[in-house]
């Protein structure tokens, strides 16, 4: 390969790449599971040791990810809650990783047209946009990152036998699966490439392989052992075989074509098996499988091609079909394999078929620009549809005006700027899609709450309760509309049993311990108090609180370290209450 060759490629990558995902730069954060991972998320507030040795013990949002919340506090402690920093760096993870794309194709195939074909469908295909786009998805380019530098670590080793690369290989797989858990695959990519380049299957690979296997199996235990990662029977899929395979065809189908045809592309689908019925498929699917019938008659000599390419991207989705649902994210480095198969059809064609005919070749570089405009256009809107969580919701109605948590996240969305009628309209038609949606109920019980329509609030708690008693932010929410209603012994069974379901529910204790003060029960509210603060040691309103009550028993040495705890811990919001916490150190202290 000719060094102009190659730098021309990477700036023609890196170029189309940056510019199909620059609105990426000029957008904020949405309320899909951004507040969750960033905006709200306390462990990634303070790097310290305590947080790290947390983020590395525990799963968060029912996924094993600590790389990628490190890097989230690494951000924070930097530039704290820029989105501009959030989204840089999900662009430049996934510009290194379309590089990496060609490098490791190149290994594969020694083919510059084939390499720069397959980076560049990989850098601006409209369905990466929720990958790189979206700040919570951080974790799809980050194990990418990871992985597709195991698999050039691999081509290196299997050239040159040094162990140098076999370790760094396995040293990047473990970064990759502790980024997100898709990574488990890389053994068996591993094989594939051993099937690519005509390796003998002997005992010797498998050797070889099986620390990687092992690794991915324990990765994999600590995936499905933690609550709510996998999919199941919640949504009413089938669970015969038959169901199953239904299901999964389904699903891969549907990738198959969005990857193809990108078009309706949105971050929320229907279910699977809702998306279309099973008789239209003939239809829809036909052109698609036309499709591929005819690769491969053209690739009839180079069937391995094929075989590693479709295995590839089965082999790498593989992890997400259990969860029964459909994501464009979940195709980011699958969809290679399918890349590589048109960019072997786009290298047959142009040097077996109509590189002697000029006109041929202007007309196939004329279609091959073309596509790549098209997928260049189709992802730079795709980024502007997350601009924010009204704009990313409208899209999602827009396409499928079916889906009740569509509705939902926009009502979510209008009650963070306070236009509480809208949300209560946009939750209303939520539950008359699904009627059991307890998640809308609560919503829209917070929306009524901060109306001060309290009666309407309670019932739409109590409905929630009804579908979903388990729900200890609905007892929380209820119990805090009856102690505005002055109904305080029925907010203190709310509480109650808001913290019978979640013991370390902080917020319920101390607002139980606000309604004991008012019913005079002192004692229990410094016991409720306490058992906040013991609980979260930052949490300045139980100090202040904690000292009032104390005040009132005339524990007054206690109330002064309660108030010195809450200017300790006090936000800058609460400026007044500083003064006042203040004044009553002096007032007590000379008393005392």
């Amino acid at each position: 390969m000719k060094k102009r060759d190659l730098i021309i490629s990477i700036c023609l990558i890196l170029a189309f790449t940056l510019t199909s995902f620059f609105p990426s730069l000029k957008i904020g954060f949405v309320n899909r599971d951004d507040n969750s991972y960033i905006t709200e998320n306390p462990l990634i507030t303070e790097l310290s040791w305590e947080k790290i040795k947390t983020i590395f013990s525990t799963s968060y949002m029912g996924h094993y990810h600590p790389l990628t919340l490190l890097s989230y506090s690494l951000e924070y402690l930097f530039f704290k809650l820029n989105p501009f920093v959030y989204h840089a760096t999900n662009l430049i993870l996934h510009l290194c990783n379309s590089l990496l794309v060609f490098w490791f194709i190149f290994l594969l195939t020694d083919s510059l047209l084939v390499s720069l074909v397959v980076a560049l469908f990989f850098g601006i295909h409209p369905m990466h946009v929720e990958s790189v786009t979206w700040v919570s998805e951080r974790k799809d380019v980050l194990y990418s990152f990871f992985f597709l530098g195991s698999m050039i670590c691999y081509l290196f080793y299997r050239r040159t036998k040094e162990m140098k690369y076999y370790y760094l290989l396995f040293f990047l797989f473990v970064l990759s699966l502790l980024s997100k858990v898709m990574a488990i695959p890389l053994p068996f990519v591993l094989l594939l490439f051993d099937y690519h380049l005509d390796r003998k299957f002997d005992k010797k690979m498998l050797i070889e392989k099986a620390p990687f296997f092992m690794l991915a199996f324990c990765f994999g235990l600590i995936a499905i052992s933690i609550p709510g990662s996998m999919g199941g029977t919640k949504h009413g899929y089938p669970l015969s075989s038959f169901g199953k395979f239904f299901i999964f065809s389904d699903i891969l189908l549907f990738y198959l074509t969005k990857l193809i045809i990108p078009a309706k592309l949105s971050c929320l689908y229907p279910y699977p098996g809702e998306i279309i019925t099973p008789w239209p498929y003939i239809f829809l699917y036909l052109p698609i499988l036309i499709g591929f019938l005819i690769v491969f008659l053209f690739l009839i000599k180079d069937t391995k091609k094929i075989i590693f390419g479709l295995l590839f991207f089965f082999v790498t989705i593989a992890p997400a079909l259990p969860l029964k649902t459909v994501a464009d994210r979940f195709t980011y480095i699958p969809s290679i394999g399918i890349f590589y198969i048109f960019g072997e059809v786009i290298s047959y064609l142009y040097w077996r078929r109509i590189k002697d005919s000029r006109m041929m070749r202007t007309l196939f570089l004329i279609v091959l620009i073309g596509i790549i405009g098209v997928f260049s256009f189709l992802t730079w809107e795709g980024s502007w549809v997350w601009k924010d969580s009204m704009a990313l919701w409208d899209n999602v109605i827009k396409k499928y005006p079916n889906i009740p948590k569509a509705y939902a996240s926009r009502g979510e969305a209008y009650s963070e700027i306070g236009q509480y009628d809208q949300a209560i309209l946009d939750y209303t038609k939520a539950l008359k899609i699904n009627p059991k949606y307890s998640e809308a109920y609560y919503d829209r019980g917070n929306a009524y709450g901060k109306k001060e329509m309290l009666d309407q609030a309670i019932l739409d708690y109590t409905k929630a309760l009804e579908i979903n008693p388990k729900y200890s932010e609905a007892y929380y929410n209820r119990g805090n509309a009856y102690g505005k209603k002055d109904q305080f012994d029925q907010a203190i069974l709310d509480y109650t049993k808001a913290l019978e379901i979640n013991p370390n529910y902080v917020e319920a204790y101390t607002n139980r311990g606000s309604v004991y003060y008012v019913k005079r029960q002192y004692e229990r509210a410094i016991s409720d108090f306490s058992k906040a603060l013991e609980i979260n040691p930052g949490f300045s309103l139980a100090y202040f609180n904690k000292a009032l009550a104390c005040e009132m028993t005339g524990q007054l040495w206690d109330a002064i370290q309660a108030y010195k705890g809450f200017i300790r811990n006090a936000e800058p919001h609460q400026s007044q209450q500083i003064e006042i916490a203040r004044e009553r150190i002096k007032e007590l202290s000379s008393g005392h």
